[in-house]
């Protein structure tokens, strides 16, 4: 008895769900990394890294306060690089009152002591 070959169309069909299939898992694995956020505290030093804050200064420019220890590190981050601007103790930066939060940017202007662009 002769077997028929399965047709081209069907054979077309079964390689392109399977593509879909990998190409769908790809997706999944990646969003799943994304929210698990591997490159975040738990790898990085867990309690003793920190990103404080981060303040926008334009289209893809940033400040990053980044407390590493009892020390806070200001730095400048774009695209092209990572620019280290000035390092305090954690002890001397946070000075609230009792009646107010401080806000980032009025804390920075006064530590950097200079204006933020």
């Amino acid at each position: 008895m002769v077997q028929n070959p399965p047709s081209l169309t069907y054979s077309g069909f079964k390689v392109f769900a399977v593509l879909l299939i990998v190409v769908a898992m790809i997706v999944f694995i990646a969003y799943i990394l994304r929210k698990v956020n591997l490159v975040g505290n738990r790898f990085i030093g867990g309690e003793n890294f920190q990103i404080v804050s981060r303040f926008p200064l334009g289209e893809r420019k940033y400040l990053f306060l980044v407390r590493i220890g009892k020390e806070l590190i200001l730095l400048g981050v774009t695209p092209q690089n990572i620019t280290f601007i000035k390092e305090m103790e954690v002890d001397n930066f946070f000075v609230q009152s009792s009646n107010e939060e401080s806000n980032f940017l009025k804390v920075l202007k006064k530590k950097v002591r200079g204006k933020v662009k």
